[in-house]
């Protein structure tokens, strides 16, 4: 009889990030800012920022099945939004900031 490795509950954003922080909350979490500058942060404290930025898009009515943008590069604000919008249950559109101002304005409009 051959044992499964695949866990007994469905595996969500939010189950991944729960393991996460239970098993890697204290690990840091490097991202760049401009002028090259290091941003430093726990893991736990981006999931916890992430927690408030799902708060503030739920407070203006985003939702499952919802699409949120993003015009972000890849520092430390990005990488909460990856972890909060997935977490409404709403869809994750990132925009090219090297992109023409003509392309992001179509790729905004035929991205659903």
């Amino acid at each position: 009889m051959t044992r499964s490795t695949m866990p007994d509950y469905p595996l969500t954003v939010a189950e991944i990030v729960r393991h996460g922080v239970t098993v890697h909350g204290r690990r840091r979490v490097l991202t760049l800012q401009p002028g090259g500058a290091t941003r430093v942060a726990s893991f736990e404290e981006v999931v916890e920022r992430a927690g408030q930025l799902a708060q503030a898009l739920r407070g203006i009515g985003v939702g499952p099945g919802e699409r949120v943008a993003t015009f972000l590069w890849n520092n430390q604000e990005h990488v909460e939004a990856y972890v909060a919008i997935p977490l409404l249950g709403a869809v994750l559109h990132t925009l090219n900031l090297r992109l023409s101002p003509e392309d992001l304005a179509r790729q905004s409009r035929s991205s659903g």
